[in-house]
C-alpha cells in the first residue's frame, strides 16, 4: 500500500513538471534541431514549404528583432494622407485628442496648429495617439510635427550625421499623454522616443516593438511592401533609437477590435464610456435608495466596445479634474 502510494505520488508528480515555453525552447534549438523539425513537419503532411516559409516570415516579423516590417504600399508611396483627427473629448477635464493619418503636410500641421491654438486657456492634457500611425518618412517634415510640441531650438533627432532641432515657436507646453503599442511605425516610435527624451509624457498602453530606424521599402506584391532597415535615428542622449522598446507608464492591454472601431468613427467620442456610474452614498442609504440599482434599472449599460487605452487615458483626465483644486471665487 505504502508502495502503490509512492508510486501513484511520483507520477502525478512527473505529470505536473511544467512544460517550457515554445518560445523560449526554440531559442535554445541548434539549427540541425530546427532543419529536422522542418523535415519532419513537411513529411508529416502537417504543413507544406509555403505554410513554413509563412511561418518564418511571420515569426521574424512579429519578434521584431530583425527591424522589418510589412506596410501598405500607398503608405510606403506617401498616399492616402488624411487630415489629422482632432476632437475635444467630453466630460470633466475635456482633453484635446489627436491622431495623425499620415503624413503630416501642411494642411495637417495647419489644422494641428489652429487646435492648439485654441485650446491655449485649457489646463487638460494633450492625448497624442501613435497607434498605427504612419507617419511621414521625410526627416525635415517630423521635425517640423515634432518642434509642436518641443521647446525652440531643443535638439530633436539625427539621421546620417545632420541634425534636426525644435524650430516652433509656440510649442505646447502643456501636459502631453501618448498612447502606443507594437503597431507603432518606425516613424511613429522616433517620435514617441523625442518626446519622452523632452517631454516625459504619461504613456498608455503596451510595449512598442522597437523598429525606430529609417529604412528602404521592397515591393512584395502589387499591394504591400517589405521596409528593411538602412541608416539609423539618433536620439538627443546620443544613443540609438533602433532597438529601444518604449514602455508605458499605465500599462493597458490592447484590444485590436476596438481600436479599429475607434479609428473607424467619425468622432471618437462616440465609442468611449462617458457617463460615470453611480455609487451608494450617504444620501442614498437615509432615502433608502441604491443609485446604483437605479442606474441598472433605467437601462444604462457601459459601452463593452470602448477602446481600453483611450478610456483609460479619459478616465484618468476625469481623476485629475476631480482632483485638482476648484479657482477660488473672487
Amino acid at each position: 500500500m505504502t508502495f502503490r502510494l509512492l508510486f501513484l505520488t511520483a507520477l502525478s508528480c512527473a505529470a505536473a513538471e511544467p512544460v517550457p515555453p515554445a518560445a523560449g525552447w526554440t531559442e535554445s534549438l541548434s539549427p540541425e534541431a530546427i532543419q529536422e523539425i522542418f523535415r519532419t513537419m513537411n513529411k508529416s503532411g502537417g504543413l507544406d514549404q509555403t505554410a513554413l516559409n509563412r511561418a518564418a516570415v511571420a515569426g521574424l516579423l512579429v519578434t521584431g528583432q530583425s527591424g522589418l516590417q510589412l506596410r501598405p504600399k500607398t503608405v510606403a508611396a506617401g498616399q492616402g494622407i488624411a487630415p489629422p483627427v482632432i476632437h475635444v473629448l467630453p466630460g470633466a477635464g475635456a482633453p484635446l485628442y489627436i491622431r495623425p493619418r499620415g503624413g503630416p503636410d501642411a494642411a495637417g500641421l495647419a489644422a494641428l496648429d489652429a487646435a492648439l491654438a485654441s485650446q491655449k486657456d485649457a489646463t487638460a492634457p494633450l492625448i497624442l495617439d501613435l497607434r498605427s500611425c504612419a507617419l511621414t518618412e521625410n526627416p525635415a517634415e517630423l521635425a517640423a510635427l515634432l518642434s509642436r510640441f518641443i521647446p525652440q531650438g531643443a535638439p530633436l533627432f539625427s539621421q546620417d550625421a545632420a541634425l534636426f532641432p525644435a524650430d516652433f515657436a509656440t510649442p505646447w507646453e502643456k501636459p502631453l499623454w501618448l498612447l502606443i503599442d507594437d503597431t507603432l511605425s518606425p516613424e511613429a516610435e522616433l517620435a514617441a522616443a523625442v518626446l519622452t527624451q523632452h517631454r516625459r509624457p504619461v504613456i498608455f498602453g503596451s510595449e512598442t516593438a522597437g523598429r525606430a530606424a529609417p529604412g528602404r521599402d521592397f515591393p512584395a506584391d502589387d499591394k504591400t511592401v517589405l521596409r528593411v532597415p538602412a541608416g539609423t535615428w539618433m536620439l538627443p542622449d546620443g544613443v540609438p533609437a533602433a532597438g529601444r522598446k518604449l514602455r508605458p507608464s499605465v500599462p493597458v492591454a490592447p484590444n485590436a477590435e476596438a481600436r479599429a472601431r475607434l479609428f473607424a468613427a467619425e468622432n471618437p467620442a462616440d465609442t468611449l464610456q462617458q457617463t460615470v456610474r453611480p455609487r451608494r452614498n450617504e444620501a442614498g442609504l437615509v432615502a433608502k435608495e441604491d443609485p446604483e440599482i437605479s442606474w441598472r434599472v433605467a437601462g444604462f449599460t457601459e459601452v463593452p466596445s470602448a477602446d481600453p487605452v483611450l478610456q483609460a487615458a479619459l478616465d484618468l483626465c476625469r481623476a485629475r479634474a476631480a482632483l485638482e483644486p476648484t479657482p477660488a471665487r473672487k
